[in-house]
């Protein structure tokens, strides 16, 4: 994933002949070399976007609860992708992480607009 564009690689060139591709130079091999990272700097951004553009929340919070539950966990996971990007390893901030993977998994039927 390429930091600066806040995007997936480049898309990569395929060759007229498919043996000579290389898996890990195709676009989903370079995001697979650091998917941790990769997952989390896709996902951040677009939480901190729901936060605040998002219209709906669900239920069982406020509108504001939902806002700063979907700040917090794309902050986190922001701080992680950078982290990594730089070779910085922590416990902590991957625990983090992971438990900001998990909130995702456990509201993905509210993460719309």
């Amino acid at each position: 994933m390429d930091f600066d564009t806040n995007s997936f690689s480049s898309i990569a060139i395929n060759p007229i002949n498919k043996v000579d591709v290389k898996p890990w130079e195709t676009t989903i091999g370079k995001d697979c070399i650091s998917l941790d990272s990769s997952l989390a700097k896709w996902i951040a951004p677009r939480l901190k976007f729901l936060a605040e553009h998002g219209n709906t929340y669900p239920p069982q919070y406020t509108e504001e609860y939902w806002q700063n539950e979907l700040t917090m966990h794309g902050e986190i996971l922001e701080a992680y992708a950078m982290a990594q990007a730089c070779g910085y390893n922590h416990d902590d901030m991957y625990q983090d992480a992971q438990a900001s993977i998990k909130w995702v998994a456990e509201h993905l039927k509210h993460l719309w607009d």
